[in-house]
């Protein structure tokens, strides 16, 4: 797990068209992925095209199902080597740390979890970053207001 500097960053922002970043998180990048066990592996990352709200990525030894995060899930972006499984791999990863990404989420049983990626390069990082945080935000938002309707109507 990461520290708690920095862990929560939604703040990094980027001079992106959000055209552009949606597309790169639509359309997916590959990304190298850290998995827990064994060497780090491309793949490739997206949002269903239908806009599902979940983030998905392409393994070919997994069910779909085991390879997806659920946007609601998402708690916060961390950047660098934070987490111990960067650490681990840190040699392989030898000038790397300003591509590399945490996704801290709650996994399925509410334990926080990270996915853990590296970057092919800082444009990309920026666009998917940049698209990833506004479909997050946007999922927040729209959760706020529906609660907040909910209640209001419940007052009523």
């Amino acid at each position: 797990m990461p520290k708690d500097k920095g862990v929560f960053e939604f703040n990094r922002l980027y001079d992106v068209n959000l055209e552009l970043a949606l597309n790169s998180v639509i359309y997916g990048q590959e990304m190298i992925k850290l998995g827990c066990c064994g060497k780090p592996h491309v793949r490739k990352f997206f949002i269903d095209k239908d806009l599902t709200n979940e983030l998905r990525w392409i393994t070919p030894a997994k069910y779909r199902e085991a390879s997806k995060i659920s946007v609601h899930s998402i708690l916060g972006i961390s950047f660098g080597f934070q987490t111990s499984l960067f650490r681990k791999h840190m040699a392989n990863l030898a000038g790397k740390e300003e591509l590399a990404m945490s996704i801290i989420y709650t996994g399925r049983r509410g334990a926080k979890k990270d996915l853990n990626v590296v970057f092919m390069d800082p444009e990309q990082m920026r666009r998917f970053v940049t698209g990833l945080q506004y479909i997050v935000l946007k999922e927040s938002c729209q959760l706020v207001l529906s609660r907040k309707y909910r209640n209001e109507e419940s007052a009523e």
